[in-house]
Order: structure tokens, then C-alpha cells, then sequence
């Protein structure tokens, strides 16, 4: 990495940096989401500078989208693109490295709470992804929303009109849209741009994608003459549906946006010891999009459709079940 900075004291005694790159390209290269210069900006701010001189060797100035996403991680930073007073001392080089490692924020975008399909086979695949993805310029965690949501309608595409390989073509695409689903959490944390609606899209497209999904398998299933299946899949369906419904109807109450985390935290908090802690752990993995995605995938691929359906009445009744015993002792607790 061909880049110089130094750290000097400006004509208002304030901490200055000195940084400069050997190209205007490489001044804006993409490090976790942020412009180079922009991780340099946040790393000069933790550490009480105020302003930053910046030198491009190829005389080229950078992008102004580029200034303004400095303005943003690093607000109380100036810029200045101009040549910096000779003699200054260096960076460390310690700071230059961690504002260099992308691969490094990327990885540690991932949740505690991941189970171990998240863990081992979903989030090195998504990562991998928003690593790639954070160096389009102006790629944003709703554009990885869009994405899982087209997905999403391919998807149910399959099975309504796929015929015996739908449920194949269906599941592929569940599982993709699960392992998508987690590059716009990942990209947002990476890049700071956590934000209530966007978590709540998420949960939506989710949720939506979720029962489409099941309801998708059924019918095709129906549709082939499957009718024991079919009245499995449709109580199912009718279950989930409630359920969504309840969790809606406390999140309102609550005040917050829609989300799934109620049973985890419930039965976490109750459960905190013994064979119910364990009960309660199991049951969060059990809940878990990741698991289920992946598992149903592989059934299917089997050839195990049918019993997909199965397992998922009997985990439709135990969720419901769940619910109803976990939203009066939160509500309890508002």
C-alpha cells in the first residue's frame, strides 16, 4: 500500500494528519464499505485530529461522493486537499494496517447468537459476499434487501409453476435467499448504517419469504395429488399466520418494530439454569431461519418433500404453542 501519513500541529494547535496516496483510485478504494480515506478520517477522530491534509501523487482529486461519506463517519474532521507542510512525523503503521483490513470488519460483522449453520456455512458465504459487494460504489444494505426479496419471488415462481422440480428449484432458492439475507446486516454493520427501518424491512421480507415458501411447497405438492399433505400444509400455513399476527400485535405494543427475537428472549431470560436453559437454547436453533433453510434443502434434495411439510405442522404447532405461553409474561413485563 503505497500510502504516507503523518501526524502535525495546524496554526490553530489543533491535531493535523497528513495522508497521501499514491492515486486518486486508491484514495477511494473501499475498505468494509468506507473509502479508504473515510476509515483513515474515523481512526484521526478517535484519536483528537481535527484536520487532514490530503495529497494525491497523480494530481487527480477524489470523488466528492467520496468526501461526503468522510463527512459522515468522521463529522469532526476537516479535509483538505492540498500539500501538507514537509517534516511531519509518520502514522503508525499499526493504525494503517487496521483502517486497511476489510476482510478483518467483515468477518466480525457476525452475531453471537448465530447457530451452527449461520456459523459454518451461511456467514463464510455471506461474508465473502459483502466483501465483494462493499467495493461497488454505493452499494447500500437495502440493494442486499432487493436482492433476498428477488429471490424471494424466483422462489415461490419455482414452486407454483415448476411441477415435480419446483420443490428442487424452490429450496435452492430459499436457501439463497437465507444466506442473502444476512449480507444487508452485515453490510450496515460494517458500514454504520444500522437503522430501525432497516431492520424491520429485513424481518418483513423474512417473514414473507418465510411462509411463501411453505405455502409455495404445498401447493405444489397438492397440485400433484398430494392431498394429506396439503391439509398438513394448510393448518401449518394457518398456524405460522397466527403467529405472525400475535408477534405484530406485541410489537405494537411493545413500540418497537417487527421481530422474531421474542421467544429466544423469553425463554433465555425465564430458562437461565438447569435442563430449561437447555430446552430454551435448543429452542432458539430450532427457530432458527439458517437451520431450517438449509435443512429443508437438503430433504428436499433427498427427495423428502413431503416430510418437509411434516416437520414443519409439528414445528408450527410447538411455535405457536411457544408463543402463546411467552407473549403474557412479556407483556407483563412492559
Amino acid at each position: 500500500m503505497s500510502v504516507r501519513a503523518a501526524l502535525m500541529q495546524d496554526n490553530s494547535d489543533h491535531a493535523a494528519s497528513t495522508v497521501r496516496f499514491e492515486t486518486a483510485h486508491e484514495a477511494e478504494r473501499l475498505v468494509a464499505g468506507l473509502p479508504h480515506l473515510a476509515r483513515l478520517s474515523m481512526l484521526a477522530q478517535e484519536s483528537g485530529i481535527a484536520h487532514i491534509f490530503v495529497e494525491n501523487a497523480d494530481g487527480r482529486s477524489v470523488r466528492e461522493s467520496t468526501l461526503d461519506e468522510c463527512a459522515r463517519v468522521a463529522p469532526d474532521v476537516r479535509l483538505t486537499m492540498s500539500q501538507a507542510p514537509k517534516g511531519t512525523p509518520l502514522l503508525p503503521e499499526q493504525a494503517l494496517r487496521q483502517s486497511a483490513s476489510s476482510w478483518r470488519i467483515v468477518r466480525a460483522t457476525g452475531k453471537a447468537g448465530d447457530g451452527l449453520v449461520s456459523r459454518y456455512i451461511n456467514r463464510p458465504v455471506s461474508h465473502a459476499m459483502t466483501w465483494l459487494v462493499l467495493f461497488i460504489p454505493g452499494a447500500r444494505p437495502i440493494h442486499a434487501t432487493i436482492l433476498a426479496a428477488l429471490l424471494g419471488l424466483a422462489m415461490i415462481a419455482a414452486l407454483l409453476f415448476g411441477d415435480a422440480h419446483g420443490p428442487v428449484w424452490g429450496a435452492l432458492l430459499y436457501q439463497a435467499a437465507s444466506v442473502v439475507d444476512g449480507v444487508d446486516g452485515e453490510m450496515a454493520r460494517a458500514t454504520q448504517r444500522s437503522s430501525a427501518f432497516g431492520a424491520a424491512l429485513d424481518t418483513s421480507v423474512d417473514a414473507v419469504t418465510n411462509i411463501m415458501f411453505f405455502a409455495g411447497l404445498t401447493f405444489n405438492l397438492w397440485q400433484r395429488g398430494n392431498d394429506a399433505v396439503a391439509l398438513a400444509g394448510g393448518l401449518a400455513i394457518a398456524e405460522f399466520a397466527l403467529g405472525l399476527m400475535l408477534l405484530t400485535w406485541y410489537n405494537r405494543k411493545k413500540g418497537g418494530p417487527f421481530s422474531f427475537d421474542l421467544l429466544k428472549t423469553h425463554y433465555r431470560s425465564a430458562y437461565q439454569r438447569g435442563p430449561g436453559s437447555v430446552i430454551a437454547q435448543s429452542l432458539s436453533y430450532i427457530i432458527s431461519r439458517d437451520l431450517y433453510a438449509f435443512g429443508f434443502m437438503v430433504m428436499i434434495l433427498l427427495g423428502w418433500a413431503e416430510a418437509v411439510v411434516y416437520v414443519f405442522a409439528i414445528s408450527a404447532t410447538i411455535w405457536i404453542v411457544a408463543l402463546a405461553g411467552a407473549i403474557p409474561a412479556a407483556l407483563r413485563r412492559l
